[in-house]
């Protein structure tokens, strides 16, 4: 009995701990997530169904993202969205109600500035909100991210190169010119930064 163990326990000693602890988290992951799907099947075959019968097009959607060590992977989700819906809408709501989305934008903006200028009071309210219990973490994060760069940046030249790099990595085919020519307005921006440094 003894020398049918022993092999078990050199064996046991030679996989290193982290190892061993990596393996036994994605079981433990795994195990889970089949219990969770198990358990709530009767809410997402309602969701499914749901979507299904207001809507065309499929109920899930799927997307190629970067996951760690960037290696892409497939990401699926319920369809919160319709279908192959054109680019048009979006033009046409930001012609028909420029106000509301300038004030969208402004919001946008001052929530930076207030990252710069007031960094305590953002810490404490990403506390309380849950998203870290340390306090001292999210104000460093705050204090180390450097919000008030925006206004310097030229925000073509931050589309370009990121359009160029997810190109490279083959999840956009549009090239950065073709982004920037046909999905781009500046208007508001340009607006809004001249309020904001007045």
């Amino acid at each position: 009995m003894a020398t049918s163990e022993m092999p078990l326990r050199s064996m046991a000693l030679t996989v290193p701990r982290a190892t061993r602890l990596r393996v036994g988290k994605r079981v433990f992951d795994v195990i889970v997530a089949a219990l969770m799907v198990g358990l709530l099947s009767p809410v997402l075959i309602t969701v499914w169904l749901l979507i299904r019968a207001t809507s065309p097009g499929g109920a899930v959607f799927q997307q190629v993202r970067l996951g760690r060590y960037g290696r892409p992977f497939v990401m699926y989700k319920f369809r919160t969205m319709f279908v192959d819906c054109p680019d048009d809408i979006h033009r046409d709501y930001v012609r028909k109600h420029p106000v509301a989305t300038k004030r969208v934008l402004r919001a946008f903006i001052k929530a930076t500035d207030l990252c710069v200028t007031q960094p305590e009071r953002v810490a404490q309210r990403i506390v309380d909100a849950g998203f870290t219990p340390r306090y001292d973490y999210a104000l460093q994060t705050l204090k180390e991210i450097s919000y008030a760069k925006w206004r310097e940046y030229d925000p073509e030249d931050t589309i370009r190169f990121y359009s160029l790099r997810l190109r490279e990595a083959g999840l956009i085919k549009a090239t950065p010119n073709k982004i920037l020519a046909e999905g781009t307005d500046w208007r508001f921006f340009n607006e809004l930064k001249r309020e904001l440094r007045a």
